[in-house]
């Protein structure tokens, strides 16, 4: 334990504190770097995040490390595995139905309690992430506009003072701008330019405190975001994208499973030498093919998205 120092006049100082505030920031320094990398797509989905080379980079012990992935855990960016390792949160296509249905449904509720509830300073921070929308939208910018839009719907979902809503929206949105960033490379962002007049009309309508126009242009904003990727997945039916987690054989074979499958190829069954047709059975039910858009594709009409 640190002993703490003495004054000249006898009384300790605050230097243990300070050590421990400076531990505090090293574990928000690594959760902010963490979370950014992860919403941005640069850490991919199932990709392995080992305590040890993390300290090693931030130059930090694993207790700030660990610190900061269980923060990142409980915000669902993470997940920490039966064997205590840790993984980036790969993308449930399974869920994809349930995570548009709630996205709306908070969507509405935020907006429409930002209509009733803001203020002139939140309308202020609205308009600000409106115009940086729309200047990154104006200079070709597109991880410039995916942020804007971002720090555009966060504003209003704050506005309507309901921390509850607003964290389990915050949530929503970080999984959303995940998925914006999952595109080929080169290609624009699926669903930015259709928001230039949703966010316009979104705006005015939360400016002349109409709560019923606001929810109503949420839900269609929502819709458009559906529609719009929907369209994305239909463009990319054959065209394999790297996506990590998303395209991981585990979640073909077990959705709910967290665990990265095992890299080892898949074999017969022993049972299944008993006759060649056995033995050709047994090989189409061990075979997976590589996932791709078109797998993903098939996974949202299923779930009836859009």
């Amino acid at each position: 334990m640190a002993k703490a120092a003495i004054k000249p006049d006898g009384s300790p100082t605050s230097r243990p504190a300070r050590q421990k505030s400076r531990r505090g920031s090293g574990a928000v320094r690594i959760y902010e770097s963490l979370r950014q990398e992860i919403l941005c797509l640069e850490l991919k989905p199932g990709s392995a995040l080992d305590e040890v080379s993390l300290g090693n980079r931030f130059k930090l012990s694993r207790s700030p490390v660990r610190e900061a992935l269980v923060r990142l855990a409980s915000e669902g960016l993470v997940v920490i595995l039966r064997n205590r390792s840790t993984i980036v949160a790969p993308f449930n296509l399974q869920a994809m139905p349930s995570f548009l249905d709630a996205l709306t449904l908070m969507q509405r509720a935020t907006h429409r309690l930002a209509a009733m509830f803001r203020d002139d300073v939140d309308l202020a921070r609205i308009i600000e992430a409106q115009a940086a929308f729309e200047a990154a939208h104006r200079r070709g910018d597109i991880l410039a506009m995916i942020e804007s839009n971002y720090a555009f719907h966060t504003a209003i979902a704050e506005a309507g003072r309901n921390p509850y809503l607003t964290s389990v929206y915050g949530r929503l949105l970080d999984e959303a701008k995940r998925m914006h960033h999952a595109r080929p490379a080169g290609e624009p962002a699926w669903a930015t330019a259709p928001s230039l007049p949703e966010h316009a009309a979104l705006t005015k309508a939360i400016m002349s405190r109409d709560a019923e126009l606001a929810e109503r242009l949420a839900h269609e904003h929502i819709f458009q975001f559906r529609n719009s990727l929907t369209r994305f997945l239909d463009q990319h039916e054959t065209a394999p994208i790297d996506l990590g987690g998303l395209g991981s054989p585990s979640n073909s074979t077990k959705p709910n499973s967290t665990e990265p499958d095992s890299t080892k190829p898949n074999r017969p069954r022993p049972e299944a030498r008993k006759s060649e047709s056995t033995r050709i059975a047994a090989d189409k039910r061990n075979s997976v093919k590589p996932r791709t858009w078109a797998a993903t594709g098939r996974a949202t009409r299923a779930g009836r998205i859009g």
